[in-house]
């Protein structure tokens, strides 16, 4: 993925020690990350700029593999993904305008013809996936705390 957002837990190895079976607290944790990043990647969709649909359908989310799931990942291998939440030209990370390289001027289709210009000032980025995470603050906080009923749990039948 070229672009991605990640939550991560920590603090969970004293956890897994007291915990008798500890596939029930990995399960929890699964269940969490995969929830959190389920609820991202739908905000991220949903703001995503739509033209044939690519970047869209291209936001995934991924979980660690491993047995005691740490991680996941929301994010997109679309090239183009870093401008559209960024910003190119003034709006961007270099703050200036896009002039050509190698030509005179810049030259890009129009309806049926083509518009020319020696420089553009760039579009400003749409933070798609940062929206995608902030709108889904409040439903991970809530996961969060069903986490932590989970473990209770997990952690009172291992005694």
């Amino acid at each position: 993925m070229t672009m991605q957002l990640s939550i991560r837990l920590e603090g969970l190895t004293e956890l897994q020690r007291r915990t008798a079976d500890p596939r029930i607290l990995a399960d929890a944790e699964r269940r969490f990350l995969l929830q959190s990043g389920l609820a991202v990647q739908r905000g991220a969709q949903i703001g995503a700029p739509v033209d044939q649909g690519r970047l869209r359908g291209s936001i995934k989310v991924e979980v660690d593999p491993s047995p005691s799931p740490q991680w996941a990942k929301v994010g997109t291998n679309v090239f183009y993904a870093p401008y559209q939440e960024y910003g190119t030209g003034i709006y961007g990370p270099k703050r200036r305008r896009i002039r050509p390289k190698q030509a005179q001027a810049l030259r890009w289709a129009v309806g049926g013809g083509f518009a020319f210009a020696r420089s553009v000032a760039g579009t400003p980025g749409k933070r798609y996936m940062e929206k995608g995470l902030r709108g889904a603050e409040s439903r991970i906080a809530s996961l969060r705390r069903k986490l932590a009923s989970d473990i209770a749990k997990g952690i009172s039948r291992g005694r």
